[in-house]
């Protein structure tokens, strides 16, 4: 299985499916800060402003991708991880009332990294 798909995995046991806002982006965020655990997630050079420039020009024009609109769509999803009893038992938050989106992109980021760590 390769990262991609055991992120996608680790996605789905939050139940979050792709046909939810935010979930390529939210997936795109975790695999960068995989293999980049110290980058920034905001500003120039950040992790939501790779995502955003790794649209072609057109496809970014089109849709007004920016980090800022990758910012939200993966706020978005991070809204709706709050509401998933799972999220305590894989990244060890309990406050299900308010997550921040670093916190998820991270913490799913580090649960990846243990299921690799242990198929290895």
């Amino acid at each position: 299985m390769n990262l991609s798909d055991e992120i996608t995995q680790a996605l789905y046991d939050l139940g979050l499916t792709p046909k939810t806002r935010g979930f390529y982006h939210l997936r795109d965020a975790i695999l960068i800060k995989y293999e980049n655990p110290y980058l920034k997630l905001n500003g120039e050079g950040g992790v939501f402003d790779k995502i955003a420039k790794s649209y072609p020009a057109d496809v970014q024009a089109q849709f007004k991708l920016t980090d800022s609109t990758v910012m939200r769509s993966v706020r978005y999803i991070a809204n709706k991880c709050c509401a998933s009893a799972e999220i305590a038992r894989y990244i060890g938050w309990t406050d299900k009332n308010n997550i921040t989106v670093a916190r998820l992109v991270a913490g799913v980021a580090e649960y990846v990294r243990g299921r690799v760590k242990c198929r290895n």
